[in-house]
């Protein structure tokens, strides 16, 4: 995507995701997309984004993503909240993630 000269500086960088751990298969993909977008945004606005996640438990493998974007991309989760989720079922997680130390490319 191109985008007018400046426009970086006017408007903040964010991308959202939805339905993004279930499938552990994809985790590689979802890394390499994070880390892309993580320079991205420390090249043009000097400042590293914050990751926003909402998540609800279907398969504990999921969690595996949390170490792997702190190994692999330098964004650390932490868990600000949860919600009840339908009766029965596993709560609504909320975690922010922010880049502690960004990965060279």
């Amino acid at each position: 995507m191109i985008h007018p000269p400046g426009l970086a500086e006017l408007i903040p960088f964010s991308a959202r995701m939805a339905d993004v751990t279930y499938n552990t298969a994809s985790f590689l993909s979802i890394l390499r997309t994070l880390s892309s977008l993580v320079q991205l945004n420390v090249e043009h606005l000097h400042s590293p984004p914050m990751v926003i996640l909402g998540y609800k438990e279907r398969d504990p493998d999921e969690r595996s993503l949390w170490g792997m974007l702190e190994s692999e991309v330098g964004i650390r989760l932490e868990k600000v909240g949860e919600c009840e989720g339908w009766p029965g079922s596993t709560p609504i997680e909320f975690w922010i993630g922010q880049v502690k130390s960004p990965l060279p490319p």
